[in-house]
């Protein structure tokens, strides 16, 4: 990512963290590397999705912003906001279920992850209500206690994406009164470097999300070992 007005030792920092997110990616969850371990293997599929996903958004948001379409770089860093609260949260419930011991617990939040959505279609368990989705500013509210000032930063970015005046007005046009005139484009809107202010704390969250799935790791041998106590006959392997 350019600086554009920004530190660039945070940058270089950023770009950093990002580039060691893509190095933990898998290309491929295999069941046979988690045997008697259906569960374990879920969370591991679930951690994998997530961060593909951030990956990929980072790397959107950085080549729209390089490129200077900054709305759409705007856009990515919302939704990676979004995603690294959606892990956060799906770290912090693993491990507080992991020390109670409960596998069961952890077969359901993973399967509430993996398959919830608001359009209708479920996973073939016959239990709709468990596929309901948090709502999003919950898991954003939850990860601005851990990290002060990021729900500030996600809500400017999401006025921004709305078309509201900061994302319509501001963004694309300037008034110049004493001309009785509006001049438009985005050349004529908000300033990059006063943008990059709310961008740069969300795509810096790289390393704070490389640290909670790193945290998902560690525990991963503990989830094996509990997920290979339950009996088969409850279906949790």
């Amino acid at each position: 990512m350019e600086a554009a007005g920004g530190n660039w030792s945070d940058i270089d920092r950023i770009n950093r963290d990002i580039e060691q997110l893509r190095a933990m990616q898998w290309p491929v969850v295999r069941m046979a590397d988690f045997p008697m371990a259906k569960v374990a293997w879920k969370v591991a599929a679930f951690s994998q999705v997530g961060l593909h996903r951030v990956v990929a958004l980072a790397d959107a948001a950085t080549l729209a912003w390089n490129a200077g379409a900054v709305i759409g770089a705007i856009l990515c860093v919302r939704s990676l906001i979004e995603t690294v609260a959606l892990i956060a949260d799906f770290e912090g419930q693993i491990t507080r279920i992991v020390s109670t011991g409960r596998i069961e617990d952890i077969d359901d939040l993973v399967m509430n992850r993996n398959f919830a959505n608001k359009l209708g279609w479920h996973a073939p368990t016959g239990k709709p209500e468990q596929y309901v989705p948090t709502n999003i500013l919950t898991l954003v509210t939850k990860l601005d206690r851990t990290i002060p000032g990021v729900k500030s930063h996600y809500s400017t970015l999401s006025e921004i994406c709305h078309p509201n005046a900061l994302g319509t007005h501001s963004m694309f046009s300037e008034l110049r009164a004493e001309e009785h005139a509006l001049y438009l484009g985005q050349a004529h809107g908000i300033a990059r470097g006063g943008l990059l202010s709310h961008m740069l704390p969300g795509v810096g969250l790289a390393g704070f999300v490389r640290y909670r799935l790193e945290a998902l790791q560690a525990a991963m041998p503990e989830i094996v070992r509990l997920n290979r106590q339950v009996p088969l006959a409850q279906g949790r392997r």
